[in-house]
């Protein structure tokens, strides 16, 4: 079965917030690394932005997480299926006048489909619960990613 060692993925990113009552929608970009150890596991380092403006409001928000991935092929089509656990901080910033920010503990519970074998495959869709919590305050989102993998080596 063919895996290539090193994949970098880019592509789009859309987050539904869930929290204090309000649903916000945000829209993005997504990046990721992985080196796989074999067929089947890899560690995944993310990168990723998400915006919105309303009037005289600017919500931004930056995350980078990282941990493992598991995946394989998809039976007799040509493409691979995987799963992620992914760690680590959400930056959310708020530029109403005050420019106000603060830091999240993020991650990201999901996974998705690659379409392709080859050099370059399809990415979607990539769906996570993707949850931020700080001093006891959560907020539940949802995370849809779609976007194009690059897989180099062997």
């Amino acid at each position: 079965m063919y895996y290539a060692p090193f994949e970098v993925f880019g592509g789009y990113n859309f987050v539904r917030t869930s929290g204090d009552g309000d649903n916000v929608s945000l829209n993005g970009w997504n990046m990721a690394f992985t080196g796989n150890f074999n067929s089947t596991f890899g560690i995944k380092a993310e990168l990723a932005g998400i915006y919105r403006s309303e009037e005289d409001i600017r919500v931004s928000g930056h995350s980078f997480m990282a941990g493992p991935r598991i995946g394989g092929a998809l039976g007799v089509f040509p493409a691979r299926v995987f799963g992620h656990a992914l760690f680590g901080v959400m930056r959310d910033g708020v530029n109403d006048g005050s420019d106000y920010s603060t830091n999240f503990f993020a991650m990201a519970l999901g996974g998705g489909f690659d379409w392709g074998m080859g050099r370059i495959a399809i990415r979607a869709p990539q769906i996570d619960y993707f949850p931020w919590r700080h001093d006891g305050y959560s907020i539940n989102n949802f995370r849809i990613s779609a976007g194009i993998v690059f897989r180099f080596g062997n």
